[in-house]
């Protein structure tokens, strides 16, 4: 074979090598390539929702952290504010308050006052109020230790009145008279 016509050989295949590697890369790489950058792209928005669904999850954790301490609080709510009179637990706990404070309840009457209508009766549930009326003896000092257990106790409670029997007069023990409201939900 001629020299030109070796290279005329040559330069055809290397013509037909630089065609097939067009072909091959326009049939196959293109596409795939298209693939990859489809993939990309739904692994970035996959990752955006994967940052989205943690932020979801993160407050529902707190959701859920906010609604057990609601139920602690009812709970709680349940204690200060309760759903019942519950007189007989009352009348123990003033009992006891004076007890421990050094007082004597010679006597103790309950009365339960009207209920205020409040007009919100659809989002908050009426208080009910009962009125216990004591009448104490003791000292001026336990009387004092007496009204700030009341003020402290857990049961929400309001003194209406305190009246004294025989100040100025004795040295002591004096007789009280203490009116406290107590409140409940209907």
């Amino acid at each position: 074979m001629k020299p030109a016509a070796k290279r005329l050989m040559g330069i055809f295949l290397s013509l037909v090598l630089v065609i097939a590697s067009l072909v091959v890369y326009s049939s196959l790489l293109v596409p795939k390539y298209k693939d990859i950058q489809n993939l990309r792209g739904e692994r970035s928005a996959l990752g955006g929702v994967l940052i989205e669904e943690k932020e979801a999850v993160a407050a529902v954790r707190t959701l859920i952290a906010q609604y057990s301490s609601v139920a602690d609080l009812r709970n709680s709510l349940a204690v200060t504010l309760p759903n019942k009179e519950e007189t007989a637990s009352m009348v123990n706990q003033f009992q006891g308050i004076a007890s421990s404070n050094g007082i004597l309840m010679s006597s103790l009457s309950i009365r339960p006052l009207a209920i205020q209508p409040t007009g919100l009766e659809e989002i908050v549930r009426p208080v009910g109020i009962l009125r216990f009326s004591m009448n104490l003896i003791g000292e001026y000092t336990s009387l004092k230790e007496y009204l700030k257990a009341i003020e402290t106790n857990v049961r929400i409670m309001d003194v209406q009145s305190i009246q004294v029997k025989g100040a100025g007069f004795t040295s002591g023990p004096y007789e009280y008279q203490v009116e406290v409201d107590t409140y409940y939900q209907l």
